[in-house]
Parts: structure tokens; sequence; C-alpha cells
């Protein structure tokens, strides 16, 4: 039997009693490929605001777009062919922008985490073939010489020596020779063509590299601003806390507000305070974030001296694992967050909370995206779970990505016998579709035989002891009785106070009565508090991996025994 491939086809048996279907059929039979895309809104709302810059400079559509046309074709005397890989390894601003739109406009695009270390930034390059990097002066002083002599930086800031300097490429117009190569690049470009390589950051080994079609972003960029309402008519105004390196960032960020023909506010590194300053400041009506940035944003969202008014519409809560107590609180200052599950592989999303969604709803992560089919399966053999019953996310649809870039082995490894894109998430799903997140197969942790998922601990416990509590992370740890042992990694807010003996009965106390929040096995045993980091990645996902060897180590370094609830 051949193996399967991922596929963007949905196998007709699976599709549930549920699904939307899209009007406009398959996407890769509507959409053109994004350089179109681009040019379209561009000429639709030629003199309109489409980015306000860290600085509060406002740039219109005309602008960016001729500036991304003019570095397009300034990589194509720089001996850029059409398909070549374009790294862009800087934070957000509006030249990231352009040279997004330039990158699609002749190849491919290679997004970049700037801040990681210079062997991971050094491998994308290698690993992508890329032949361009755009970036700021200090990374092209980092990364020459680690990285092929036949390389051509491209700096934004400053100019640097054998690099070229962005704003010489986009200071004169176009010669008719260039623009008829970048007609005839366009014209030969389809949408089910490679666009784009997303490099996921992964918590052990190196980055993969997500490849991802033009049909895949315009079709999820379409569907995500169509669930948030995204509208010029209500005055829409996008505040994108992600970085543009990341597929939250540029799908849901730049391709959604460009194609809606709405304004996109970039604030720079992320600082809460200037953040919702800068939403005040600029009427902001939408807003971004990770849970993260919203827990730090939130005490500024409450002071009526920095948010006086209630201007947020909506906004999209992703990333990682958004807690039921703040999705609730940003809802009460006015804002109809949409929580939306996804991940890179999948263009990013897959399943979002709508406005129609009655309130018991609210804390899943919603239904599957229209013309999506999301599929609870058995990890092993594949078959359907029932309604209620746990098992691995599985993703059927035109988000599905076309594998991991020259990496055959894993694109296999997520691929199911039916073709759609094994998550690697575990959840469970109702019978109307509403799917919930319990964690990652490789996280689940078993204590004596019954599987515990941290991600759903977490949560309960973010819930809960919000009050208290600024993070919490759950391992397993090493234990001769039960094989695993629940152990709570606790950062404690500001001016709390508690010992591990507390944190325990205050958790045990919650595994009591006719509706606990927590079970007797999901009480932790061992607890850190404040006295561990918790260590994350350039993405802000707690890296598992590291923080169990980090608490197994501390256990059997100290002779740390586990705490027992006072009330037992």
């Amino acid at each position: 039997m051949p193996r399967p491939t991922l596929s963007t086809k949905i196998p007709p048996e699976i599709v549930p009693t549920y699904f939307e279907k899209l009007e406009y059929g398959d996407p890769a039979d509507h959409f053109p490929p994004l350089g179109e895309i681009i040019a379209e809104s561009a000429k639709k709302y030629p003199s309109d605001i489409a980015i306000i810059d860290e600085n509060g400079n406002t740039h219109t559509f005309t602008k960016v777009y001729e500036n991304a046309r003019r570095l397009a074709g300034g990589l194509l005397k720089t001996g850029c062919k059409a398909g070549d890989r374009i790294d862009i390894c800087m934070p957000s601003r509006v030249e990231w922008v352009e040279a997004f739109f330039a990158a699609f406009m002749v190849g491919v695009v290679v997004p970049a985490d700037d801040w990681v270390a210079t062997d991971i930034s050094s491998y994308i390059i290698k690993h992508s073939g890329a032949t361009h990097v755009v970036c700021l002066a200090a990374k092209a002083k980092e990364l020459r010489g680690v990285v092929p002599g036949n390389v051509q930086f491209i700096t934004v800031d400053a100019k640097v020596d054998g690099a070229l300097f962005y704003p010489d490429l986009v200071a004169k117009p176009l010669d008719k020779d260039t623009e008829a190569k970048l007609e005839k690049i366009g014209k030969a470009m389809k949408p089910r063509d490679l666009a784009f390589i997303l490099y996921t950051s992964g918590t052990t080994g190196m980055p993969k590299g997500a490849m991802l079609s033009h049909a895949n972003i315009a079709y999820n960029a379409t569907e995500s601003a169509r669930y948030l309402e995204m509208s010029r008519a209500k005055g829409d105004r996008l505040h994108c806390a992600p970085p543009f390196s990341h597929c939250f960032g540029n799908v849901f960020g730049i391709s959604s507000s460009w194609i809606s023909g709405i304004p996109l506010a970039i604030g720079g590194k992320f600082d809460p305070k200037h953040a919702v300053e800068q939403i005040s400041q600029l009427k902001l009506t939408i807003t971004y974030g990770t849970p993260t940035q919203f827990r730090k944003m939130l005490p500024f969202f409450e002071d009526p001296k920095i948010y006086p008014k209630k201007l947020l519409r909506t906004g999209i809560m992703a990333g990682e694992p958004c807690p039921p107590a703040l999705v609730e609180k940003m809802m009460k200052l006015g804002c109809d967050i949409r929580v939306i599950y996804g991940l890179t592989e999948a263009s990013p999303g897959t399943n979002a909370t709508r406005s129609t969604d009655p309130p018991e709803k609210k804390w899943t992560v919603g239904r599957a995206y229209r013309g999506t089919v999301v599929r609870i399966e058995d990890p092993v053999d594949e078959f359907p779970m029932q309604p209620g019953k746990e098992g691995e996310v599985v993703i059927y649809g035109p988000g599905v990505m076309m594998g991991y870039y020259n990496e055959p082995q894993k694109t296999a490894d997520v691929t199911s016998k039916l073709g759609g894109l094994k998550t690697g998430d575990v959840g469970y799903m109702d019978e109307n579709g509403y799917l919930v997140i319990s964690g990652r197969i490789k996280n689940i942790l078993n204590r004596g035989g019954i599987k515990l998922y941290p991600v759903t601990i977490e949560s309960r416990m973010m819930q809960v002891f919000s009050d208290k509590i600024e993070m919490v992370a759950i391992v397993g740890a090493k234990d001769a009785t039960y094989g695993e042992e629940v152990a709570a990694v606790v950062k404690l807010k500001a001016g709390v106070k508690m010992t591990p003996q507390e944190f325990v009965d205050l958790c045990f106390a919650h595994s009591q009565g006719e509706k606990p929040l927590l079970s007797h096995e999901e009480v932790p045993r061992y607890a850190f508090i404040d006295t561990m980091d918790i260590p994350v990645s350039g993405r802000n996902k707690v890296l598992k991996h590291d923080l169990t060897k980090a608490v197994d180590e501390r256990i059997k370094s100290t002779g740390m025994k586990k705490v027992k609830p006072s009330a037992l």
C-alpha cells in the first residue's frame, strides 16, 4: 500500500454534519497567487493608510506596494531568480512588510526570528537555501562568515561593507526591463506553488521548515478576517503584538489586514504599557496577542488613565492555551475576544470561537474554520473517537501544509492514513464540533497508569488562582511508586507569598466537593514556588523537556520529599 501524502483535499467519508462549506469552492481554484492579491488591494485603496509604524508615521497602500515592487526588482538585479528563497530576519517594522510582499513577487519567503542564536539563524539560511537575507546591520555582521559566501545581505538600518542597502534599492522606480521580468515571473506563478517556508520553533533539535502555498495563506488570511468581521465600514484598525516572523503575525496580521484594506499598527518590540497606549492613542479596534501578552497588558487595560475608553471591538487570543478567566476579563472590557486554535503547519488557523457561540462554549477553541474538517482520532489506529472522548487532533482541508522542506520522514510522521495533518495535540470534541485541547501527546503525564494532561491542569490552576499566580508549569517528575508524579513550578504574582505546603493544600481543596476543579491525581506532590525559572522558547512556549530534566535533577540533588496534603 503506498504511503499517504499530505493533502488539502477532504475525504468525503469523514465530513461531519456540522461541516461549513466554502461558497467559493477550492481556494486554489478561487484565489490568485499572493502577488496578485497584494496588487489588487493597492489598486482598491491607493491613498488609504496601510501601515502605522512604531514612530507613528503612516504609509499608504500605494507606498508600501511600490516599495515592495522596487525591492523585488532590486532582488532580480542582484541575481535573484524565480523561486529563490528570501530570508527576512529582523524585528517587525514597515520594511518587514515590504520585504514580505517583494519575496512573494519573485520567489519564496523564509521568515525568521531575529532574536535566536546564531546557529539557529545560520541553519535556517543554509537549510532553506536562501540566496538573500533582509536584516538589520548587526545581524548581517553576526551571520557573515557562518553562512555560504554567495548569500547576499540587504541591510535596512545602516550600511555594511559587502551588503546592499535597502533604502538604495527602493529609491528609484523600476526600469522597463525589470518591470517585464517581474510581470513574467508573476504570470508563471500558480496558487498551489510554494510561497512560504516557515521554520517551527520546536522544543528539541533544529526547527523544521513548514512549506505553505499561496492558496494556503490566502485561504487562512481571508477566513480569519471573516471570523473577526474585519471591516473598513466599521473603521477597523489592527494592533498586532505577535512578531511578523510568526504565522500569527504575518498571516493573521499582515495578510488579513491588507486583504481587508484596514490599517495595521506596528508597535516595535513588545512592551505591554506601550501597546495599550498605542491602542488608545491610535484608536485601534482589533488586537492580537498570546495569553502571555494579554496577561501583561491587562493591568494597563484596566487603568482608565491609560485606556480611558472601550475602543477595542474584538481580537484574537492564540499561540498557547487561553485561560477562560483571562478571556472573560477582556470581554468585560468590551473586547469580544476570539480564541483561535491552529499551528504553523495548518497556515495557521483551524478553529475559532464566534460571536454567536453560546456562553458555555466560550472556554473551548471553537469550531472548525469553513472548509476545514477537524477530527479526533486514536493516536495509534487512527479510527475516529466518539464525542467527548480524547484522542489526537487531526486536520483536513485547504490549510494543510505541503510538507516539511527536505524532511520526507518528518512529513510522513505527521501524515494520517487519509492524508490529514496529525497535530500531536490531544483533545476532544462535543457532538456539535466544539474542540477542547487537553495537551500534547509527548507531554502526557502517566501517574500509575492514569493519563494526566499538564495543559489542562495549568489552565484550571490559572483560572482559579489568577489572583495569586503569574505563571505555572506542570511536568512529570520521576517517581519510584507511580512512575511519574505531578510537579508544579510556580511563579507568584508580586507581593504574594506561599509555601509549597500551602500551594498543595490549596490545590487539594479544589479537588474536593461536588464539582472539583482538579482530580485527586492532578494535585501536585512536588511544588517549586519561586525557586526555579520556567524556561521558554523565543515563541513563549514552555520548554517542558528542559524543565522536566531540571526538576528531576533538583529533586535528586536535594533529596526533596513529596508534599502530602495536610488534610490527608
